[in-house]
């Protein structure tokens, strides 16, 4: 008889294995479990997404890969640091919201869209987590 098991995982840790595994089944589209996605099974089997700090991670990476950085640690990105200081142009505006999208979407499929004005009228990190956050309706989904 099988019996349930918990492994307890870094938070970034595991983000970033789902991230590179996503990265993995958008080139081998039969990578697949059960007839799921390997990532969205994971992400199933697990408690991940039910923590605001999972979306906080993710904001804070879109962020800096939007600025540049190819593997980021959001734990180097304050909350209180202001958006102006990364100085993106308009065409990183438009990335940096399709990114938010994306973790929106990812978080609740039926969530309404963020718009560039909301993106670039954030003056602090901590005000695009809340976006994201209240965008993909996080707290009533997983309380």
């Amino acid at each position: 008889m099988a019996k349930n098991r918990v492994i307890k995982v870094n938070a970034l840790a595991f983000h970033l294995a789902v991230e590179k595994l996503r990265e993995l089944e958008m080139k081998d589209k039969a990578l697949k479990f059960k007839g799921k996605k390997i990532s969205n099974f994971l992400i199933g089997a697990s408690d991940f997404e039910s923590s605001v700090s999972s979306v906080s991670n993710e904001v804070k990476i879109a962020i800096l890969k939007t600025k540049g950085f190819e593997n980021p640690d959001p734990s180097t990105l304050a909350e209180e640091k202001k958006m102006e200081d990364f100085d993106f142009s308009d065409i990183q505006n438009l990335k940096l919201t399709k990114r938010f999208n994306a973790i929106v979407k990812a978080h609740n499929p039926a969530a309404k869209v963020i718009s560039a004005s909301s993106v670039t009228s954030c003056e602090t990190v901590k005000e695009c987590i809340d976006l994201v956050t209240t965008t993909a309706n996080i707290s009533s989904l997983f309380n």
